[in-house]
């Protein structure tokens, strides 16, 4: 049995079908994120649709400390708020705090890239 990987079929996996599991991964987080009302804001502002390929990343715009402050304690919220199950806030000592709510699909998505960082280290 190879143990050097968390998931070898994942972390070994030729680039054409990576860039596959890419591509439809950034869709569903992209659509996702625009259920959030900054992100709808944002991508209505800017004209930004569908992404059809890995390049139209470069489209999007950086979210910053900032937009996060302007934007507490929901305007980030893709779910309601009743399916959060955690948040992380900051303290908020150079401003007003930035908050993150999570659902267990999230913790689970969390705990598979730590699992897989931890495994890798």
């Amino acid at each position: 049995m190879d143990d050097s990987f968390w998931q070898k079929e994942i972390e070994t996996m030729d680039l054409p079908l990576l860039r596959s599991m890419q591509l439809e991964r950034l869709q569903k987080s992209v659509a996702a994120a625009a259920a959030a009302p900054f992100y709808g804001r944002q991508f209505a502002e800017k004209g930004l649709g569908a992404i059809g390929s890995l390049e139209d990343l470069a489209r999007y715009p950086f979210t910053g400390k900032q937009d996060l402050r302007d934007n507490f304690p929901y305007g980030f919220l893709t779910k309601p708020l009743d399916e959060t199950v955690r948040l992380h806030s900051s303290s908020g000592t150079t401003g007003i705090p930035t908050v993150v709510f999570y659902t267990p699909g999230d913790l689970d998505v969390w705990t598979e890239c730590v699992t897989r960082s931890m495994y890798m280290t």
